[in-house]
C-alpha cells in the first residue's frame, strides 16, 4: 500500500522531543525499499496500518470452553494500537481489591502485574512476523492471561538466552525505532520482568509462534470471608469459582 501518511507516528516522535526533518523523513526512518516504494515497516507505522489485533475473553481455562467476547483493535499507527490496548487491559481488565487487612496501610492485590503485562505485549508486537499478515493477540481465561505471538522466537538464539533477557529481534527496525521511543530496553529488561515476576515456565516456545501464560492472582478476585467477589469485567462464573478455590 503506498497511500501512506504517518501523523500519528509523528506525534509520538514531537512527544519524545525526537527532531526529524520532512525532506529525508522517509530515508532516516528506512520506510522505502531501493525501488522507491514505501515497505513493511512504514506500513507498520502509518495512520493506514490495518492489520487485526484482538483481545478475546473465554469462560473456562482454554478456547475449548465457551467463547465470550472479542474487543478489535487497530486501524492506525502500531504504536497506538500497542497503547490502546495496555489501556483497555489496564482499566477494564486488571481489577484490584483494597483492603487494610487490620494494618493502617492499604494493600492493594491486582488480577495482574501490570509490568509483566505491558512488557509481554510490547515484545509481542514488536517482535511478531507480520509476514504471517495476522497480528498478537491477547486471550483471556478464567485462570490467566495469554499473549499470542507468530514467529519463532529462537530461530536465532537459544532459549537459555531469551531468558536471560538477550534477543535476536524478528523485527530489527522496527525493535530500533521502538527503543528510541522507549518501549523496549536493549538490556532484555521486559523478559526479565516477567520471568522474576512468574518464572520461566510461564513462555511457550514453538516453531511458529511464541507463548506467554500469565496466571491471575487468586487474592484479587476474594472478598474478605474467602469466597469469589467478582473477576474480569465483574462476570463470575462455575469454571472460574473452581479455578480460585
Amino acid at each position: 500500500r503506498q497511500d501512506l501518511t504517518f501523523r500519528v507516528f509523528k506525534i509520538y516522535l514531537d512527544s519524545k522531543g525526537i527532531n526529524y526533518n520532512e525532506s529525508n523523513f522517509y530515508e532516516n526512518y528506512n520506510f522505502k525499499t531501493l525501488d522507491g516504494l514505501f515497505n513493511f515497516l512504514a506500513y507498520a507505522l502509518s495512520d493506514q496500518f490495518d492489520i487485526s489485533i484482538k483481545v478475546a475473553k473465554f469462560a473456562g481455562n482454554d478456547k475449548r470452553s465457551e467463547f465470550l467476547y472479542r474487543k478489535e483493535f487497530g486501524g492506525c499507527c502500531l504504536l497506538k494500537t500497542i497503547d490502546d490496548v495496555i489501556s483497555y487491559i489496564e482499566s477494564s481488565v486488571n481489577v484490584v481489591r483494597s483492603y487494610f487487612d487490620g494494618k493502617p496501610q492499604r494493600r492493594d492485590e491486582f488480577l495482574l502485574d501490570k509490568d509483566s503485562v505491558r512488557e509481554a505485549w510490547i515484545n509481542a508486537c514488536v517482535h511478531n512476523d507480520y509476514s504471517t499478515h495476522l497480528g498478537p493477540s491477547i486471550y483471556l481465561y478464567a485462570d490467566h492471561l495469554e499473549v499470542f505471538s507468530y514467529g519463532n522466537a529462537l530461530k536465532n538464539i537459544t532459549k537459555e538466552k531469551f531468558l536471560k533477557g538477550i534477543s535476536s529481534p524478528i523485527n530489527p527496525e522496527l525493535a530500533k525505532i521502538c527503543m528510541r521511543l522507549e518501549y523496549v530496553e536493549e538490556s532484555g529488561k521486559g523478559i526479565n520482568t516477567i520471568v522474576g515476576k512468574y518464572g520461566e515456565e510461564v513462555f511457550e516456545f514453538e516453531d511458529t509462534y511464541l507463548q506467554v501464560n500469565i496466571p491471575y492472582n487468586k487474592k484479587a478476585l476474594l472478598d474478605e470471608s474467602g469466597t469469589v467477589n467478582g473477576t474480569v469485567n465483574g462476570t463470575v462464573n462455575k469454571t472460574e469459582k473452581s479455578v480460585l478455590e
